[in-house]
């Protein structure tokens, strides 16, 4: 057990030092008598329920070794289910979330070069604000694809508006293009100084002088 847990060990370890996607395994042992134990991702669990099988297969039960292969299975299911159930909860609260976000921004999707946060209601009420800001990627990855896929250089000033962030993104790609990377960062600097002096302005305005 324990050489088989250091062997997944190093496994894991050069898996995730190589850059690949996180590696997830599944276990299952086989027994000729009774069929497979369910498959799991927790290989100590799996370890257990081999060795369960493996008494009650030497002590020649080959009938509790049936039946405790199907609690194995029927405890399985049950836990798929419930997982099941949780992930779809997970799901319907995401799906509720990026629309109230998006009817926020005035906008029924964001483009690629766009993104945005949603920020809850700080006394846990039914109020949010969304704020969607330009995204600049490196040169030639600007579609997400790529040695810089993933990799954001700078970002605009939040906007209440998905237009006006993707006017931002417009701005920055063109000077990207024309100047490089550093002007465009550059430049969406000044657009966040921009951004901060007219809501300084805004802030006056509306306070009691």
């Amino acid at each position: 057990c324990q050489s088989v847990l250091l062997a997944l060990s190093e496994i894991a370890s050069e898996h995730q030092a190589s850059g690949r996607p996180a590696l997830i395994l599944s276990f299952s042992s086989r027994f000729k008598t009774v069929g497979s134990t369910p498959v799991v991702r927790d290989v100590g669990l799996a370890f257990e329920q081999r060795r369960e099988l493996l008494e009650l297969e030497e002590s020649g039960d080959v009938d509790e070794m049936m039946r405790a292969r199907s609690r194995m299975l029927a405890v399985a299911k049950e836990q798929r289910q419930r997982q099941l159930q949780v992930k779809r909860r997970v799901l319907q609260l995401a799906s509720a979330r990026a629309k109230a976000m998006l009817d926020s921004l005035q906008a029924t999707e964001l483009s690629s070069a766009v993104d945005a946060v949603l920020f809850d209601a700080p006394d846990g009420g039914s109020s949010s604000a969304a704020f969607a800001f330009a995204e600049l990627r490196p040169s030639g990855d600007a579609s997400g694809s790529g040695d810089g896929a993933g990799t954001v250089l700078c970002t605009g000033p939040m906007r209440e508006r998905a237009k006006e962030a993707e006017q931002d993104a417009e701005k920055l790609l063109a000077i990207q293009q024309a100047q490089g990377d550093d002007a465009a960062c550059a430049y969406a600097e000044q657009l966040e100084s921009a951004a901060s002096a007219a809501k300084d302005l805004d802030t006056i305005a509306d306070s009691d002088w």
